[in-house]
């Protein structure tokens, strides 16, 4: 089976007037499709920055991103969007929904850029928010949720389109201990269901538990690869 994902002595620096931080330092690892990858490091590791490169929302200063046959370091903006909307979906710590939209609009938002009909799209929505316990809550703004709950949403408008790869960044970060590990059993009987690839970033090596390999990142650079 090939890797989904190469990347290739990775780097990224950061320059302010007086200093250049090495966020990201000669990283090269290998992603398998279908599996679930947690990269943890402390607050600073450089496990978000490494995480956003390889979803191509940073560019990096040196190395080479590709997914599948696809070079991310070397795509325009408008491709890079094109290609996230087609391959890839995001969750991030903070949710990121749209206050004036329902739960059902909200998990249904990344259809309506695709050009999916609207009926249609909220079908897919209003099914995919009912498999995740949310069927009594379709019609509620993100105020009217708990965090649980919106992130459930996100999860849901995450996967909606059926992406190749998922990304998520500190998924459970403004969670409960409780609710943390429902989010991430979600997230892994959903992602391996969906034969989907996860990519997520935690600093809770409970969390990590549920990946099926470990990428441990310290001062920007991989430090161990646990299996």
């Amino acid at each position: 089976m090939e890797p989904i994902i190469h990347v290739r002595n990775l780097t990224k620096i950061y320059k302010t007037q007086d200093t250049r931080v090495r966020a990201v330092n000669d990283v090269t690892l290998e992603i398998m499709p279908g599996q679930s990858y947690a990269i943890v490091g402390t607050s600073g590791s450089g496990k978000s920055t490494l995480l956003g490169l390889i979803a191509g929302l940073e560019r990096p200063t040196a190395g080479k991103i590709m997914i599948g046959s696809r070079s991310v370091h070397a795509m325009s903006e408008s491709q890079l969007v094109d290609f996230r909307l087609r391959n890839i979906g995001f969750v991030f710590q903070s949710y990121n929904l749209f206050e004036t939209m329902t739960a059902e609009e909200n998990a249904a938002f990344v259809l309506a850029a695709k050009g999916v009909p609207r009926q249609k799209r909220l079908e897919m929505a209003r099914s995919m928010l009912e498999n995740m316990g949310l069927g009594r809550h379709l019609k509620h703004k993100p105020s009217q949720l708990s965090g649980g709950q919106q992130q459930r949403v996100a999860i849901a408008r995450a996967l909606i389109s059926s992406p190749k790869i998922l990304f998520a960044d500190e998924p459970t970060g403004n969670l409960d201990s409780h609710t943390a590990q429902e989010i991430m059993e979600l997230l892994r009987m959903t992602v391996r269901f969906e034969k989907t690839t996860l990519l997520f970033v935690t600093h809770d090596i409970q969390n990590a538990q549920f990946a099926d390999s470990v990428i441990h990142i310290s001062d920007g650079r991989i430090v161990e690869d646990a299996h």
